[in-house]
């Protein structure tokens, strides 16, 4: 099974998406996490099954993630963290929605609609994240140094010098 999730502002469509994926009904209101899975059709699965005739048939899955954004701190250059990292850090791949339409009673989280600006702000926190990570590592790896034998500080030091 294949685990996706799906980030964005908040507002910018990412629950209607989910929804759609997984044809559920989560509300489109407020900032919590969903869960879903999909089967994906396959009409040549049938073909073969009956061909195979294997014991037990489990058609392909998606588990999709709808991760709720909390408006403060996602898209202010501060990084993801908390329980909302530790849920991307569990997901094979990323959907980043953008909020591309416009609609009075689902104002901007900005004020202004603008999609370029939505995809590096969402960048721009995920490359924050990773660096958070590194440095992470990075001061584990410090310490890890000053009490390691030798074939052990070698793959430290290779280690470091890889990030």
């Amino acid at each position: 099974m294949v685990d996706i999730g799906i980030i964005g502002l908040a507002r910018s469509g990412r629950t209607t998406i989910f929804n759609a994926l997984t044809r559920g009904k989560a509300d489109t209101e407020g900032l919590t996490s969903h869960i879903g899975i999909a089967k994906i059709p396959e009409p040549r699965f049938k073909v073969l099954a009956d061909i195979l005739h294997p014991k037990r048939v489990v058609p392909a899955e998606v588990r999709y993630l709808d991760i709720g954004a909390s408006v403060k701190g996602v898209g202010k250059e501060k990084g993801i963290s908390g329980q909302f990292l530790a849920q991307l850090s569990n997901v094979d791949e990323l959907i980043n929605v953008v909020q591309a339409f416009t609609d009075e009673s689902i104002p901007h989280v900005e004020g202004s609609l603008n999609v370029e600006r939505d995809i590096a702000a969402m960048d721009l926190e995920l490359a924050f994240s990773d660096l958070a990570i590194i440095e992470r590592r990075l001061e584990r790896i410090e310490i890890s140094l000053k009490g390691a034998k030798q074939p052990e500080r070698q793959t430290l030091l290779r280690e470091q010098e890889m990030l």
